[in-house]
């Protein structure tokens, strides 16, 4: 999202977010994973760990069985990453899931001064 007035998440391409984190921790173990995966990694709530099969086997996008449009084959809770923001500023997020994108929103920011 560009602010917390939206209700549509911005597309990986047009986010700054992901430019400016370090893999501190993740529950896979695979530090390595880029700022492309690492999103891959949590809009699929750990589902798909990567894109690419060369990264991380079986659990790519390019391996596993395709996400469903409404989430119902992601895991029922993310098991974590911890990021460290190399940049100051905000940078807003939301969740689809369980979102009618009116009347129930989970929407929040990150501030890093």
């Amino acid at each position: 999202m560009t602010d917390r007035s939206g209700n549509f998440p911005t597309p990986f391409e047009q986010s700054t977010m992901w430019d400016n984190v370090e893999v501190v921790w993740i529950y896979h173990g695979n530090k390595s994973l880029d700022n492309r995966d690492l999103a891959i990694n949590m809009a699929s709530s750990g589902y798909y760990w990567c894109a690419e099969k060369q990264k991380c086997q079986g659990q790519s996008v390019e391996t596993k069985t395709k996400m469903n449009n409404l989430l119902n084959n992601a895991p029922a809770s993310y098991e974590g990453v911890v990021l460290k923001f190399t940049k100051r500023g905000t940078y807003h997020f939301m969740c689809t899931r369980n979102n009618s994108f009116s009347n129930r929103s989970q929407k929040a920011a990150i501030i890093v001064e």
